[in-house]
C-alpha cells in the first residue's frame, strides 16, 4: 500500500461559519502550498498550514496500519508522527524515510522498531 500522508489546514469557507481543519491526502514529500492552492480553488476563502500527520487506522475497516522504511524497518503511527519532519522528509536518512504502509493483520508480535512498542494485530 502507498504511503500517504494527511496535510491538516485551518480554513475558513466563509458564510460566517468558524474555521475549521480540513484534511487532504497526499503524498509526503507533496509541497504544502500546491495542497493549500487545492483547497483555495475548492472555494475556501482562507487555508492555513497546521501539520502533517500519518494516519493510524485503515479506511474502511478500522484495520492498524503500520508504516515500512527505506532500511526494510517498521515504524508504528505515534513513531512516524512524532518524528514527522524527519518521515515527510524525501532526503532523510533510509531508518527514517517511509516508503509504504501496511496493515497488520495477524502479527502478535509485530513491534515497531523504533520504541519498541506492540502493534496491534487485527485478528491476533
Amino acid at each position: 500500500m502507498n504511503a500517504l500522508v494527511n496535510f491538516v489546514y485551518l480554513v475558513d469557507a466563509g458564510f460566517g461559519a468558524p474555521p475549521r481543519e480540513e484534511s487532504v491526502v497526499a503524498t509526503p514529500y507533496e509541497d504544502p502550498e500546491l495542497v493549500k492552492k487545492q483547497l483555495l480553488d475548492a472555494g475556501y476563502k482562507t487555508a492555513t498550514f497546521v501539520r502533517k500527520e500519518w494516519e493510524k487506522w485503515a479506511w474502511p475497516g478500522g484495520y492498524p496500519i503500520y508504516y515500512v522504511c527505506e532500511d526494510s524497518g517498521v515504524l508504528c503511527p505515534d513513531c512516524a508522527n512524532s518524528n514527522v519532519d524527519l518521515t515527510t522528509d524525501p532526503d532523510a536518512n533510509h531508518d527514517w524515510k517511509i516508503v509504504g504502509a501496511d496493515i497488520n493483520y495477524e502479527d502478535d508480535d509485530l513491534v515497531c522498531d523504533n520504541c519498541y512498542s506492540h502493534i496491534e494485530a487485527a485478528y491476533g
